[in-house]
């Protein structure tokens, strides 16, 4: 029920994040579907409201919210480093410390929230953590966040089923600070292994998290053996089973491996950023006057950069019926360069296109050609059902007992002499989706059906910092001993 697009301003160039809602979808036929819109209205703006007091250089910016008839539109602060997601390489992981960085960024929002605004957010993940383009972490997505001097306990589930902590499935009230602490730790563990840890903190149903619990052979398997000594027995602690034996934020700032964490991480955790060209009244102004938002319905179309105001691309997705969105689900629905002539506005698109891990250029000759081929290798699954969207624009349902619901989209775009496969989750579980991209992926390039050379890539892919076993940080290059680095970022 929503999608995330570009917003560009053409003449300061100021870019923004829309993430827009169709109130109504599906809900046409159903009844009360007047009642449910206004639920759906309330609930945006619920979330908009929060977000909008929260103040943090970790924490994403919201701007304003808009109503339509149709739609609803949450205006944000752009976040093109892409999410936390796409610097794991699946089944290998992150460099520890490089994860580390990340960690202690969002602990440090975590404090803000939890200490400063009482706020609890209850869906921290790595779909939740985008980074900027200087590689600052940001949380996003407050959908399930609740304000906890109204709501002090609670109860229920909440947040996403394989990373929230074990309280959330019980019949009794709980505290909402140790369930982010926890799943913050899930993040923390699945980025530097690169696998899922469990499907749900739930010993009774899960025989990976039991192991976990009674701690019986961590020394022995595919994930907890890679963890290094310190690593593992800090995560015992902010993983513990019971709220009350969970590390809380000043717990965690002062064990041993955060503490020798801060003394050799990449590098420093970023200052708060300078102010945007505009600030917040300004943005609000602009947008009064120019999301009324008559906007073209044009499905998955890049925006174009010669409109004089600001561009909102609106589209109803039927199968993303989730209101707890991740923010980068369709933001490459941008500035493309065969869409323009003017070479300024091609770097803009380049330096605001989200970098994302799952995309790569076709080696053949056409966008019908590409399109028959990757729809060719797709049916050979017998997982995957593919359904045609319009030209260069296929969507990929995975059918999966554990993760329900999860499918992505594979666009194509005429770009740079050549054909941009651009392939997104639409909704689901992230980790599915990068390991079926990894698969068909693997079959295109066996068929030499992708272009592995093409001089574009370093502008649309992450780089990636893998991990090893030990831990250690990767050695920076000494400018004066150029042959004596030992160890270096891997790029993808």
């Amino acid at each position: 029920m929503g999608r995330v697009f570009l917003v560009v301003n053409p003449e300061t160039k100021d870019c923004l994040a829309a993430k827009v809602v169709s109130v109504y979808g599906r809900m046409l036929s159903v009844k009360n579907a007047e009642e449910n819109v206004a639920k759906i209205r309330a609930d945006l703006r619920q979330e908009a409201e929060l977000q909008r007091r929260l103040k943090h250089h970790h924490v994403a910016t919201v701007y304003g919210i808009r109503n339509t008839p149709s739609f609803t539109f949450m205006f944000m602060e752009l976040l093109p480093g892409g999410e936390l997601f796409e610097r794991i390489p699946i089944g290998v992981g992150l460099h520890v410390q490089q994860m580390f960085i990340y960690y202690s960024q969002i602990l440090d929002a975590l404090h803000y929230l939890h200490t400063d605004q009482l706020i609890a957010h209850l869906d921290v993940k790595p779909e939740n953590i985008m980074l900027t383009r200087k590689d600052r972490a940001k949380l996003i997505d407050f959908g399930w966040a609740v304000d906890l001097s109204k709501n002090p306990v609670l109860k229920g589930p909440v947040g996403t089923t394989s990373y929230a902590a074990p309280e959330v499935f019980g019949r009794c009230p709980y505290s909402g600070p140790p369930v982010d602490i926890f799943s913050l730790g899930v993040t923390l563990l699945t980025a530097v292994t690169g696998q899922r840890c469990w499907s749900r903190a739930n010993p009774d149903v899960d025989p990976i998290y039991k192991q976990w619990v009674d701690r019986r052979d961590l020394h022995a398997g595919p994930i907890f053996s890679r963890l290094p000594p310190d690593l593992a027995n800090f995560l015992t602690r902010v993983l513990a089973h019971q709220p009350s034996e969970r590390l809380t934020v000043d717990g965690v700032r002062s064990h041993p491996w955060f503490r020798r964490g801060l003394l050799r991480r990449l590098t420093p955790v970023a200052p708060p950023p300078r102010p945007v060209s505009t600030n917040r009244e300004t943005y609000q102004d602009s947008l009064e006057s120019s999301v009324s938002c008559r906007a073209s319905l044009q499905p998955d179309a890049p925006v174009p950069s010669s409109q004089p105001v600001y561009t909102c691309l609106t589209q109803a997705d039927p199968t993303a019926n989730d209101l707890r969105l991740s923010q980068p689900a369709d933001m490459t629905s941008m500035l493309m360069a065969s869409q323009s002539a003017n070479p300024d506005d091609m770097r803009l698109g380049f330096s605001c296109l989200m970098k994302r891990m799952t995309r790569f250029f076709s080696a053949l000759s056409s966008v019908e050609h590409t399109m028959e081929v990757i729809r060719a290798v797709i049916i050979q699954r017998r997982q995957l059902r593919p359904t045609s969207k319009g030209p260069g624009n296929l969507m990929v349902q995975i059918r999966n007992q554990d993760h329900p619901g999860t499918a992505f989209r594979i666009l194509l775009y005429p770009l740079a002499g050549s054909i941009l496969a651009d392939c997104r989750r639409i909704s689901g579980d992230g980790l599915l989706f990068h390991q079926t991209y990894a698969a068909f992926y693997a079959d295109l390039a066996a068929m030499g059906a992708v272009n592995e050379s093409h001089p574009y890539l370093r502008m649309i892919l992450p780089d990636q910092v893998t991990t090893d076993a030990s831990g250690e940080p990767p050695v920076a290059p000494d400018p004066t001993h150029p042959g004596d680095q030992t160890s270096a970022p891997m790029e993808c």
